[in-house]
């Protein structure tokens, strides 16, 4: 669901200057319009939600879509009782020291009790660098209580710190930071009524932009 794109000028080689992840896939540019691509399935599996990646500390850190546990867990539908084999969203983290080689995704954030696990899902992570820190933006899907239901529901999304990439702290002891409107009729909805923000915020003139797409289902 997405590309996301560094710009990295200072890299000794000038055929990689630009680098990108997406689903499976990294990939590397002299100018940002002819890329290489190498699959990285071997590293991140199965991954399908909004992309993130950033440079920290030395290291490229790519945060992926995590199944938690990756083979699927069961699920009790809460209206009939009846069990059946959902997918668990999580969040993945995948690292690089040199964007050639990847280390196995391992899980960093999952849903708990509090998001109402297991219906309430992260369904990425997008984080941005700011000063010493990594900002999140952490997209919680809320799915309907329903029988084999793995994709509709209302979206929120909460903040998110971390100082190393590897632990994170949801701050506000959770509250909404991008909250969806009101449920409505299909019909009746804005074109954002469901909403997803892009792998990283962009930060000019001491203005943050968040950036997103959006739909009516």
């Amino acid at each position: 669901h997405g590309i996301s794109v560094l710009h990295t000028p200072d890299d000794p080689d000038p055929d990689r200057r630009y680098k990108a992840v997406g689903g499976d896939i990294f990939a590397w540019s002299p100018d940002g319009l002819r890329w290489t691509t190498e699959n990285c399935r071997y590293a991140v599996r199965k991954n399908d939600t909004g992309p993130s990646m950033v440079r920290w500390n030395n290291e490229y850190l790519w945060f992926v879509r995590n199944q938690e546990p990756e083979t699927g867990t069961a699920i009790t539908d809460l209206f009939n009782g009846q069990r059946w084999t959902g997918t668990l969203r999580g969040v993945g983290l995948s690292m690089s020291s040199d964007f050639k080689t990847w280390t196995p995704k391992q899980s960093i954030i999952r849903t708990d009790a509090r998001d109402n696990f297991p219906w309430g899902q992260p369904h990425a992570l997008c984080v941005t660098p700011y000063g010493d820190i990594l900002i999140g933006l952490l997209p919680i899907i809320h799915l309907y209580p329903e029988d084999d239901n793995n994709t509709f529901g209302p979206w929120d999304v909460q903040l998110a710190v971390s100082r190393d990439g590897r632990h994170w702290t949801r701050i506000a002891d959770r509250q909404v930071f991008m909250s969806q409107p009101p449920e409505a009729p299909i019909a009746s909805r804005p074109w954002d009524a469901r909403f997803h923000p892009a792998s990283s915020m962009l930060i000019k003139d001491d203005l943050v932009y968040v950036y997103y797409s959006g739909t009516t289902k």
